[in-house]
């Protein structure tokens, strides 16, 4: 288990954790907290604002999701076969977040009766967290948001690469690296298929690159200078 504070779109903090095999958390200071949290569906469900109960990541990852970099660069280190989350609103801005896992020490995925009692217990699960950590406070400001991820990762990519992306195409490379699939960026932008396809042509013509693999080995590296530290 391990219980995360997001604090709008600023670095997550870890609040505590605990773990049977310890390789599940090696890769969380260094990989995690220094950027990767920025594709975690958990960490994106937190944006949502107001999330209570529980989320499966399963449930609420993109259809690639697996296909990722984050996924099989950061995800596959933990050994982590499933996860569930209860989230709890601290705050206007800042989520709890405690995830229950089952990595290679289990051998197996949450069974149907185990998500069926979490599920039941979730409104209770998520009112306890809630008030376990009443008193915690983000120890920086959160001001005003920052500037949208797409519009830091423009600028960054420019200032490293010399590429500028328009606004739609670096929206359109956050979604691939989050792990959707052509398809469900149509659906989340509200335009055709091919359309986003025209968009994939443009941001590969644009970073002189002619697959996912390139795109991930180009942008990852970038992703510790979109935190927001404050």
């Amino acid at each position: 288990m391990i219980i995360i504070a997001y604090h709008g779109e600023y670095r997550p903090a870890v609040l505590y954790r605990e773990y049977t095999d310890p390789v599940v958390y090696l890769p969380m200071d260094s990989q995690y907290l220094g950027g990767d949290y920025l594709l975690d569906p958990f960490y994106r469900e937190h944006l949502r604002g107001g999330v209570q109960g529980i989320r499966r990541l399963v449930d609420v990852a993109p259809d690639h999701f697996k296909r990722t970099h984050y996924y099989k660069n950061y995800y596959q280190q933990t050994t982590l076969l499933d996860e569930v989350a209860v989230f709890a609103q601290i705050t206007e801005n800042v989520t709890l977040t405690a995830c229950f896992g089952r990595d290679r020490s289990s051998g197996e995925p949450f069974n149907r009766r185990e998500l069926g009692a979490l599920q039941q217990y979730a409104m209770t699960l998520s009112t306890l967290l809630k008030k376990h950590w009443q008193e915690y406070r983000f120890e920086g400001v959160i001001e005003a948001a920052p500037a949208p991820p797409e519009e830091r990762l423009r600028e960054v990519l420019y200032q490293q690469h010399g590429v500028r992306l328009s606004p739609r195409q670096a929206e359109v490379a956050l979604f691939i690296l989050r792990g959707h699939s052509s398809l469900s960026i149509s659906l989340h932008l509200d335009v055709s298929l091919q359309t986003v396809k025209v968009f994939r042509r443009q941001l590969y013509a644009k970073c002189c690159i002619s697959s996912q693999a390139e795109l991930f080995a180009l942008l990852m590296p970038l992703f510790a200078q979109l935190i927001e530290h404050k």
